[in-house]
Order: C-alpha cells, then structure tokens, then sequence
C-alpha cells in the first residue's frame, strides 16, 4: 500500500471516531483495526479516538474500555499508530461541568477540546459556547467549521474566531467534494483565506468516511505552499496534542460583498 507522508513528517488526524463499538464509528474492534492499518498506510502516525462525547451512549468508563482495548489490539497486532485521548463534544451549556469533572475529555489532557454544534444552530448561540469555553480556560476546536449553515452564511465569523484564539477544523472529504458543493466551496473559500489550521478524516468506518488521508494530500500538495500543508496535517495536530500554542498563516478578514 502506498505511503504518502514527506520526510520525517507524518500526519496526526486530530478527528476521528476509530474506538470499536461506542459511537456511530467503528463498529466491532475488527473495523477498528481496519481502518487503523489504512491510517498508518497513508502516513498516519497517530490519531485522536474522538467519539461523541455527551450523546448518552456510553459512560467515560465505556470509553476508557474501547481506548485501552484498541490500544493493546494495535500493538497486538502490530500496527504502527498511536492513539491520543479525546471527544468530539456536542456543545450544551453542561459542557464546562462536565469536562471539569471528567466525564468529557479533551484532546490528550491539553486545554484543546473539539467541538461540534447543531449544523443550524444560532449564531448568537454559538458564540455565547465559545465566551464560556474561553472565560473557563478551554482552547476550542471547531469540529467541520465548513459544514455549518451558520458558517456557510457568515464566513467573516470564522475569521473573529480566529482573532479570538479558536482552532478550525475541516474534514478532509469536503475539500474532496463528499459533502456537497456548498461545503466544499466554504472549505475551500477559509483555505483561501488562511483560516484553516488542521485538516482532519472524521473518520467513521473502513468502507464510508474512512481514514485514508491519501487523497486530502494530493489536494493539498495543488492547493497550498508546502509549508501551509505541513501545519494543517502534521506541526498543527502535534501543537494541540503536546498542548503547544498553534502556527498558521495570516488570517485574512473577508470582505462581505465579494467573499467567493
């Protein structure tokens, strides 16, 4: 199988629903290895096990089950990827209690924690989350910020989230188009705009949303300077991961009359 990282650079997918059996990712620890092995294949060397924090699907117990579980099976069989602890946390206003008391988790023990909205939430809404997350000493990552009808409308948002010290995340299928053409187009018009710093798989099974990165690399290597390539897929995911303070190009404001 091809391995398509450069030099000593490998990939960190920041996002990713690989932990067997507790979420709408993988759905047996068969799969989880599945798609553990075509994540090292395409240059992954670790990844964050990201499930759905506060859904009530499983306990934090259940988690910590799946995580150790995987992480024996990998070495087990001999799998060259690492996991990092992590949630993909759908914003509520439990959310601060919650991480403050362990039972959601943020990337690896940093002060990064990802996060997600309802795709038509408020924008009011969305704002008063991060205040709370800020004012409480959390770094937010935006989860999919492109997919976002909130987004898709006021991108010159996403640039005030920036100047506040928010990371952006985007799914490496809507660059590719798996989302649509609405998605793909705001992926595209915050890459332009220098307001992308990780881009990551959303990763959920080995057949559909798998975490092959191969593709998103070849995307990114026409797109932007090799430099911007390397901060969305590998120096920015290792920051958040080590808890480091994040790199990226300067972020352009939009202007609304002439966005596209």
């Amino acid at each position: 199988m091809e391995r398509l990282f450069w030099g000593e650079k490998k990939m960190i997918d920041l996002h990713t629903h690989i932990l067997p059996g507790i979420d709408d990712g993988a759905g047996s620890i068969e799969a989880a290895l599945e798609m553990a092995e075509m994540a090292a294949a395409s240059g992954t060397l670790a990844v964050a096990a990201t499930s759905h924090g506060n859904t009530g699907a499983f306990t934090i117990e259940q988690y910590w089950d799946a995580y150790e579980e995987l992480s024996q099976e990998l070495t087990r069989n001999d799998i060259p990827l690492e996991l990092y602890p992590g949630m993909e946390i759908f914003m509520d206003h439990n959310v601060e209690q919650k991480l403050a008391d362990g039972s959601l988790l943020t990337i690896n023990e940093t002060r990064y924690v990802l996060v997600e909205f309802a795709l038509e939430e408020e924008l009011w809404m969305v704002n008063d989350y991060l205040q709370m997350l800020d004012e409480a000493g959390y770094i937010p990552v935006i989860a999919h910020a492109e997919r976002y009808a909130f987004v898709q409308r006021f991108p010159e948002e996403v640039y005030q989230w920036v100047m506040r010290g928010c990371v952006i995340q985007v799914n490496k299928g809507s660059l590719l188009g798996a989302y649509g053409k609405k998605e793909a187009d705001m992926a595209l018009s915050l890459l332009s705009h220098n307001l992308i710093h990780v881009v990551a798989s959303d990763a959920h099974s080995p057949q559909h949303r798998t975490p092959k990165m191969g593709n998103a690399v070849r995307f990114l290597n026409e797109a932007v300077p090799p430099k911007y390539r390397e901060l969305l897929l590998s120096e920015n995911p290792r920051r958040i991961v080590s808890g480091e303070e994040i790199a990226g190009f300067p972020p352009k404001p939009y202007r609304r009359n002439r966005y596209w």
